[in-house]
């Protein structure tokens, strides 16, 4: 995981921990990328196509994306957790 990355989950999971919350479920194509580091065309042109990033307030991240994707997931993504 990137030191980028490292900051951003760190600030998600303060808030987590300060609402009470056990994680979050990011879908939508800023917030994957944001938090993946991984940039899915077809995200954005295919809005049926979506991407998950679930995060939990201990800081465990896995990354669901479509099987077509997963090569570019594997590839470019900072979460080592990729799921099809």
């Amino acid at each position: 995981m990137s030191i980028k990355n490292n900051e951003r989950v760190a600030k998600i999971q303060a808030q987590l921990e300060a609402d009470g919350l056990d994680g979050v479920l990011v879908m939508s194509p800023a917030g994957t990328t944001y938090l993946s580091g991984c940039y899915l065309l077809t995200q954005t042109v295919i809005p049926e196509r979506h991407a998950y990033v679930l995060l939990t307030a201990d800081g465990r991240q896995s990354y669901l994306v479509c099987n077509i994707e997963e090569r570019s997931a594997r590839s470019e993504a900072t979460i080592e957790d990729i799921h099809t």
